[in-house]
C-alpha cells in the first residue's frame, strides 16, 4: 500500500513538474507575440509650405473618419469631430484620452498646437489653436489615419478657402445608404 501511494505522489510530482514546463516555455511565446495596443492617438505632424499656405498633415495611429468642423474656413480655433472607425483590438484608453503635439522649431507656421480630445463627452475632436485667426480647409487623408489642414495666413474674415482653392474631397463614405428601388 505504501509503496503503491509513493508511485501515485512521484507521479503528480513529474505531472506537475511538466506543467510548470509548458506553463514557462508557453508565457514567453504569448508575451512575446501578443499583438500591442495602442496607448497614444497622434502618430505625428508634418508641416509642409505650398506656395503661400502651411499644411498641416496630423498622423493617427488608429483610423479615424472625419465628421465635421467649426467654424467653417476663418478663425483662431479649429475644431474638428472626427469618429474612431472599429479596426479590432484596440485600448480604450487611447481613444478617450487628451494628447498634445507642437511644431518643433525652426518652423514659420501660425499654428500654435494640435490637441486631441477624446475626453470631451460628444467627441472626440482635434483642436488646431493658431497665434491668430487664419483661413484654412479641412480634408480627410486618404488613408483614414490623418488629418490635412491647410492654412493661409493671409486673407480676410469670411474669405475664399485656404490658398484661393477647395479642398480636396473627402474619401468615400465607409457605410452605404441604400435606396429602395
Amino acid at each position: 500500500m505504501e509503496a503503491s501511494n509513493n508511485v501515485i505522489a512521484n507521479i503528480r510530482r513529474s505531472s506537475m513538474k511538466a506543467l510548470a514546463l509548458v506553463a514557462a516555455m508557453a508565457g514567453p511565446w504569448s508575451v512575446a507575440h501578443a499583438a500591442p495596443l495602442a496607448t497614444r492617438m497622434i502618430d505625428g505632424m508634418t508641416l509642409t509650405t505650398e506656395g503661400h499656405c502651411n499644411v498641416i498633415t496630423l498622423a493617427f495611429l488608429l483610423p479615424l473618419q472625419y465628421i465635421r468642423h467649426f467654424p467653417d474656413s476663418y478663425g483662431d480655433e479649429l475644431l474638428v469631430r472626427v469618429e474612431p472607425l472599429e479596426t479590432g483590438r484596440v485600448d480604450n484608453d487611447a481613444l478617450s484620452a487628451r494628447e498634445a503635439v507642437r511644431p518643433q522649431p525652426p518652423v514659420d507656421t501660425p499654428l500654435v498646437m494640435a490637441i486631441y480630445e477624446g475626453d470631451i463627452a460628444d467627441g472626440p475632436y482635434v483642436r488646431f489653436q493658431f497665434e491668430h485667426a487664419v483661413n484654412f480647409s479641412v480634408s480627410q487623408g486618404t488613408d483614414f489615419r490623418s488629418l490635412i489642414v491647410t492654412v493661409a495666413d493671409t486673407g480676410q474674415d469670411g474669405g475664399a478657402p485656404a490658398c484661393g482653392s477647395e479642398p480636396p474631397p473627402l474619401p468615400q463614405p465607409l457605410s452605404v445608404l441604400y435606396e429602395e428601388q
